[in-house]
């Protein structure tokens, strides 16, 4: 079980992403660096974009932190516009 300083820590590394194409790995935490808009946000193939952002299509702003709810990992991402940073632990 990952506690909450494990999922920022980046133990395992980080990834920026600023540009729009789908990148397919396994990280536990995104940090919202920019004004966002998720194309694609998976959990072991399964969208979860929904369960994460109330109005998908909207930009998420700067300094959010989203982390899987049941210590699971996200899988693949892709922005329609802005830059994140993928936080590994695992």
């Amino acid at each position: 079980m990952q506690t909450n300083t494990d999922r920022i820590s980046g133990s395992a590394g980080t990834f920026t992403i600023n540009d729009a194409l789908a990148y397919t790995f396994k990280f536990d935490t995104i940090q919202v660096d920019a004004d966002t808009v998720f194309a694609i946000l998976e959990i072991n193939g399964v969208d979860v974009k929904a369960n994460y952002v109330s109005t998908p299509a909207n930009a998420v702003k700067p300094t959010v932190i989203t982390c899987d709810f049941e210590d699971l990992s996200f899988t693949k991402i892709q922005l329609t516009s802005g830059q994140v940073t993928c936080v590994k632990f695992k």
